[in-house]
């Protein structure tokens, strides 16, 4: 259901914090960052970078977050 919906979606973040007292090799968070990866979407996997990313999508309406062409920026 995971895989599908993540291929199909096309679009979106992904947040998947391990836990790092569970190191085992092939487990269900590996082969959801594996799928995120082999669908190009972005992933987060580090808490703080994480919470700040949701933080500062709060802080902003996406009537506020205009598309740039890059030559645009600074």
């Amino acid at each position: 259901m995971v895989n599908d919906r993540l291929r199909s979606s096309g679009r979106g973040r992904l947040i998947s914090i391990p836990n790092p007292a569970k190191r085992v090799e092939f487990n269900s968070a590996y082969k959801l960052r594996r799928l995120a990866v082999d669908y190009s979407i972005p992933i987060l996997t580090n808490l703080q970078a994480a919470d700040l990313f949701v933080q500062a999508l709060a802080a902003r309406k996406p009537a506020d977050l205009g598309i740039k062409h890059w030559a645009e920026h600074d």
